[in-house]
């Protein structure tokens, strides 16, 4: 069966936007569209931890996230600044390389103005939107879900 699960990861955007609120802001736009499936939102804010305390949150959503990944059917990454963290070692790039290994299409949404596709492609991300608000970030979730 295909999954219906789209794991949303966000770390915080410029304007006082924490990791929590830019998930929220994209999940409506994906909740529309994708109105059967199951949106999960998920944020940290260290890079340099790699992916420790991710894999470690174990909350009301049932589970570890490392499983839940590894079953989804796609990843959104909201990274503000995506390409300075696409370095093995950073949590972004720990997890884009986790789901590309499990099979798992990762997608990303960042702040960041310049486009760095050498790095994109590095990273084997499907689409990198860009986005610096709340509105934004709603229209690339929408955006996102034509896509996935």
């Amino acid at each position: 069966m295909i999954p219906r699960t789209v794991l949303i990861v966000a770390t915080a955007f410029p304007g006082r936007l924490s990791g929590r609120r830019v998930a929220a802001a994209l999940a409506p736009g994906l909740e529309t569209a994708l109105h059967r499936w199951q949106i999960e939102r998920w944020a940290f804010e260290s890079q340099a931890a790699g992916l420790d305390g991710l894999r470690a949150d174990s909350d009301c959503r049932g589970g570890p996230f490392a499983p839940r990944l590894h079953a989804a059917r796609a990843l959104v990454l909201a990274d503000a600044d995506l390409y300075r963290h696409a370095v093995p070692g950073n949590a972004s790039f720990e997890l884009v390389t986790d789901a590309r290994q499990r099979g798992v299409p990762a997608y990303a949404v960042t702040a960041a103005p310049t486009h760095d596709l050498f790095s994109a492609r590095i990273m084997d991300l499907q689409v990198v939107l860009e986005a610096r608000s709340e509105s934004e970030l709603e229209a690339a979730g929408q955006q996102l879900a034509t896509l996935i």
